[in-house]
C-alpha cells in the first residue's frame, strides 16, 4: 500500500504543478516526510494523507488505491 500510495502523490502533485515544498507547506506537513511518503518508506497516519487528499483536490481513495478506478472531485 505505501508503494501505490507514494506513486499516487507524486502523479497526482506533478499533475497539479506542485512542488514538494508547495504541497507540504499546504498539508501542513514537513517536506521530508512528503518525499518520504512519495518515495514508499513514509508510515502516514489517517490524518496525513486525508490532509494531502484535500489539498490535491481528490478523494481518499485515490491516493490508496489504483489511481483511474476513482475520479477527481468536481468542484
Amino acid at each position: 500500500m505505501l508503494a501505490t500510495l507514494g506513486r499516487n502523490l507524486q502523479k497526482l502533485r506533478l499533475d497539479k504543478g506542485l512542488s514538494l515544498s508547495k504541497l507540504a507547506a499546504d498539508a501542513g506537513i514537513a517536506k521530508s516526510n512528503l518525499s518520504r511518503l512519495e518515495q514508499g518508506t513514509g508510515n502516514p497516519t489517517i490524518d496525513t494523507i486525508w490532509r494531502l487528499a484535500v489539498q490535491l483536490d481528490v478523494p481518499f481513495g485515490s491516493l490508496v488505491g489504483v489511481l483511474g478506478i476513482f475520479p477527481s472531485k468536481k468542484t
